[in-house]
């Protein structure tokens, strides 16, 4: 098999927002775009959204406000939570515009979309954790969920659906 069929087989439809980064596990992209997302709101968000428009007004006038501070910030938080062994700086974001932030449809809170084709409206904020009845130590094996990567809010999301 060669390289790049390997990586589409192991991250089927994961993100692909920086290249660099299709080579790590799905869970291990979901960790850097969960820290990634964590920074950037420290840098350019508010405390709550009730709005999504404002959450990507705040974005897209911080971004394009003054070019040379965002290059230094993205800079630096890039330099900090990169994977080991990757160099990267704010022309590996290219992809990253204020379509990108959401707010989850479940919890609420701001996330940025991860997903090839930018669709997705609920967060990965949180790995769903449940192990199977009957396992009181809570050892032994995960729910297939829990195994693939799903969060909190896509389980709580995929569970309103099958009470309707």
């Amino acid at each position: 098999m060669m390289l790049s069929q390997e990586i589409k087989a192991r991250n089927h439809g994961c993100t692909k927002m920086i290249d660099k980064l299709a080579y790590l596990t799905e869970k291990e992209q979901k960790h850097f775009y969960r820290q990634l997302t964590s920074k950037l709101l420290e840098v350019f968000g508010q405390d709550y959204y009730e709005d999504e428009t404002d959450l990507q007004l705040d974005f897209h006038e911080w971004k394009n406000g003054d070019r040379k501070d965002y290059h230094e910030v993205v800079d630096s938080i890039l330099s900090e939570i990169a994977p080991e062994g990757i160099e990267m700086n704010w022309r590996d974001l290219s992809k990253l515009n204020y379509k990108r932030w959401h707010l989850c449809s479940v919890c609420g809170e701001p996330f940025l979309a991860i997903d090839k084709f930018n669709k997705i409206r609920i967060c990965n904020g949180q790995d769903y954790k449940r192990y199977k009845i009957g396992n009181e130590n809570r050892e032994g094996s995960y729910y297939k969920a829990t195994e693939k990567g799903k969060s909190v809010c896509f389980m709580t999301y995929k569970a309103s659906k099958a009470n309707l």
